[in-house]
C-alpha cells in the first residue's frame, strides 16, 4: 500500500482559508480586541510592495472652547493629520514530512496539520508584537520609555507587583486610563495576582469569556513575556486596536513541495501582514526582505508620532 503523501490530503483552496481563520481565533491579541483591522484599503497597500506601509491618523489633541464676541470672526482651529508607517511583515512557517507523519495517519489529517500550522501562526504573530514592545520601551532610549513604570529597584515588597501598581501603571496613561481593555503577562505574573486574589471573580455568564480579568481588563497570558536576568517581569497595558492588524491574502499561502531523491514532503505557509503599534512609527531599515524579531526589538527603529498618553499602551516591571 502506497504511503499517503501531503499532496493527498491538503487542499491549498480549503486549507489555506482554515488556517488564517483558525490563527485569528487562537491569536489572543487578536482575539482580546487588542488588534485590530483598517479595513480593504490598507490590505491594498500592503499589495503595493516596499517595507512599509502608511497608516493615515488624526492627531488627538484638544482643541480649545472660546467666548463667541460680537461681530468678530470665530477663532478656525486645525484637525491635525499624521501618519503611522508600519512595518510589512512577511515570514514562512515551514514543515518537513517528520514533523507532520504522525498527523497524516488521523481521521482528518488536512484539519490536524491546519491546527498545529494555525497555532504556530498565533504564536508567531503574538511574537511579532511582543518583539516590537521590546522596542518601544527600551529603558531611557525607546519610544515609549515614559509610558513605563518601573518598581522592580524597591526594596522587598516594594518591588513586587501589588493592586496599587498596576492602578499606578493604569494612570501612566493619565486621563486615558479607562481606554485600558487588557493587559499581558506572563504566567508566573499571573500566578501571583491569583494568589494575591486580585482577578475577578467572574458570573457564570461571564465564565464563558475567554480571559480572566482586572478591574474588568483582560488578562493574556503568553510565556513569551519572560523575565530579564534579575528576574523582572514585564506587564503590558493595551487599550482597546492598541496594535493595527491587517493582512494580505493570496500571496503563495500555501507550498507543497516533495524531493523526489529522499521522498519527504514540505509544507510551507507564508503571511504578509502588518501587526503594528498605532502612534509610534517604524523608522529603520531592515536587513533582509522584512524585518526580524531581533530588529523589532531595536530601540532606534521606533518613532513616537502622538502625544505617548494618546498611544494606548504602558508598561509596568515587577518582581513576583
Amino acid at each position: 500500500m502506497a504511503n499517503t503523501k501531503l499532496a493527498d490530503v491538503i487542499v491549498p483552496e480549503v486549507y489555506s482559508p482554515y488556517v488564517l481563520q483558525k490563527s485569528v481565533e487562537l491569536c489572543n491579541f487578536i482575539k482580546s480586541g487588542i488588534a485590530t483591522g483598517d479595513g480593504e484599503r490598507i490590505a491594498e497597500r500592503l499589495a503595493a510592495g516596499g517595507q512599509t506601509v502608511n497608516l493615515p491618523m488624526w492627531v488627538n489633541s484638544r482643541t480649545p472652547d472660546e467666548v463667541p464676541v460680537e461681530d468678530a470672526d470665530a477663532t478656525i482651529n486645525k484637525i491635525t493629520a499624521d501618519k503611522d508607517i508600519a512595518v510589512r511583515h512577511i515570514r514562512n512557517i515551514s514543515y518537513g514530512s517528520n514533523d507532520y507523519a504522525r498527523l497524516l495517519s488521523g481521521d482528518d489529517p488536512m484539519k490536524a496539520i491546519g491546527d498545529k500550522n494555525a497555532l504556530d501562526w498565533a504564536f508567531a504573530l503574538q511574537n511579532v508584537a511582543i518583539n516590537s514592545l521590546k522596542g518601544l520601551f527600551t529603558a531611557s532610549t525607546g519610544a515609549l520609555k515614559d509610558s513605563v513604570l518601573d518598581i522592580s529597584g524597591g526594596t522587598g515588597a516594594a518591588a513586587v507587583i501589588s493592586y496599587d501598581s498596576l492602578v499606578d501603571a493604569l494612570y501612566l496613561l493619565g486621563d486615558h486610563a479607562e481606554n485600558v481593555s487588557a493587559l499581558a503577562m506572563h504566567s508566573a505574573v499571573f500566578a501571583k495576582l491569583t494568589k494575591l486574589r486580585l482577578l475577578d471573580n467572574p458570573t457564570p455568564i461571564e465564565k464563558a469569556y475567554p480571559f480572566r480579568t482586572f478591574l474588568g481588563r483582560s488578562i493574556i497570558v503568553d510565556d513569551a513575556l519572560v523575565p530579564d536576568a534579575n528576574d523582572n517581569y514585564p506587564i503590558y497595558l493595551f487599550g482597546q486596536g492598541a496594535f493595527a492588524f491587517n493582512e494580505l491574502p493570496g500571496l503563495a499561502e500555501v507550498e507543497i513541495d516533495r524531493n523526489k531523491k529522499s521522498g519527504n514532503d514540505y509544507l510551507i505557509t507564508r503571511r504578509t501582514f502588518t501587526m503594528h503599534p498605532r502612534g509610534v512609527k517604524w523608522v529603520g531599515s531592515a536587513a533582509g526582505l522584512a524585518p526580524t524579531n531581533a530588529e523589532l526589538a531595536t530601540a532606534a527603529n521606533w518613532s513616537l508620532v502622538d502625544n505617548r498618553k494618546n498611544v494606548a499602551i504602558a508598561e509596568l516591571i515587577a518582581k513576583v
